[in-house]
């Protein structure tokens, strides 16, 4: 996509021109050839293009808790291994509820994350939420954010008090301070 944008960029005015673009297959060349329409001048091209560039950034703006592998790939500054690590992580914390939760992706650089925030949205309803009250040691110790120790002192409490009135009774453990409550707050549910 980049290639045939920057033939576009440099002016196309001819089919031998649009035929020269190495990565457009020579089935589609054969399809559109025809059908090609070329401005007389290179001015009123470079517009088009612009204009085009920005449409297809606006399009671009993807939901980061519903995009698939193939729309990650297609983002700017991401590959195969970043598309991957993202999905995998999101599976990780049941979804992502803040753009800067990508800098927490294994091998995510800065300068990744820089060039994806401009192209993502979060939708925070997508988030996979945990019931206090009847999730498992095993699924609450496979969140991130929690610890051995802490998914078990909630479970604990649990069964000491015969459930959570509110999710903020977590906070009377010892081991759950404000700083973990409040990143795990987005995922957390009484039922």
């Amino acid at each position: 996509m980049k290639v045939i944008l920057k033939f576009l960029k440099n002016g196309i005015v001819s089919n031998e021109a649009l035929e020269k673009i190495y990565v457009l297959p020579k089935e589609l060349y054969v399809l559109i050839k025809d059908s090609t329409i070329y401005p007389s001048k290179t001015k009123e091209l470079k517009l088009e293009t612009k204009t085009e560039e920005k449409q297809l950034f606006v399009q671009r703006m993807m939901e980061l808790n519903a995009i698939d592998s193939v729309e990650l790939v297609s983002l700017r500054g991401v590959g195969p291994f970043y598309a991957s690590q993202i999905l995998k992580y999101r599976i990780k914390i049941g979804g992502y509820y803040k753009k800067e939760q990508l800098l927490e992706v294994w091998k995510m650089k800065t300068e990744t994350y820089e060039q994806l925030i401009s192209q993502l949205i979060i939708d925070s309803e997508n988030i996979r939420k945990i019931a206090l009250n009847t999730v498992s040691f095993d699924n609450l110790y496979a969140h991130p954010y929690l610890s051995y120790a802490q998914a078990n002192s909630i479970v604990k409490m649990r069964l000491q008090q015969g459930g959570f009135a509110s999710i903020e009774d977590i906070l009377s453990s010892k081991l759950i301070d404000r700083g973990t409550y409040e990143r795990m707050l987005p995922y957390l549910s009484l039922n």
